[in-house]
């Protein structure tokens, strides 16, 4: 689990690869080959690549943001989330999105239903239920 979470912080979620740059990867991926490397040396180096990959927020390749990737605690199984939308740095592209959404229902109406939530759906709360006994409000 715990090496299954640092991959996932190393690589780019759009494009699938090391969030280094061409030279540092070449670097790193020298050093790994090398045949004379023991054990305990690419364990290391390892932890080295993953702490520069998690400085990296935008790939190097396809030039996208990437968010964080977490770990859910509390639960029993092997439960990872990528929070893409979530800091400062992200605030441009989140805004980026909702503006194409915003934009797609007003052109659409059929996708300005799905996007836009009934009037009386605010005073539900956010999951939508009323927290009474299931019976709709007279």
């Amino acid at each position: 689990f715990k090496h299954t979470l640092a991959i996932l912080q190393a690589i780019c979620k759009e494009c699938s690869r090391v969030l280094l740059a061409e030279p540092e990867r070449i670097k790193y991926l020298k050093k790994m080959r090398h045949p004379r490397t023991d054990v305990l040396a690419r364990a290391a180096m390892l932890k080295k690549i993953v702490a520069a990959c998690k400085k990296n927020y935008v790939c190097p390749h396809c030039h996208r943001l990437n968010g964080v990737v977490k770990k859910i605690s509390g639960v029993t199984t092997l439960k990872i989330v990528h929070e893409r939308y979530t800091g400062r740095r992200m605030e441009d592209e989140l805004e980026g999105l909702l503006e194409l959404t915003h934009d797609a229902a007003r052109i659409n109406q059929d996708l300005a239903n799905l996007v836009t939530p009934p009037a009386n759906s605010a005073a539900r709360g956010p999951r939508g239920g009323g927290g009474g006994g299931g019976a709709p409000p007279p």
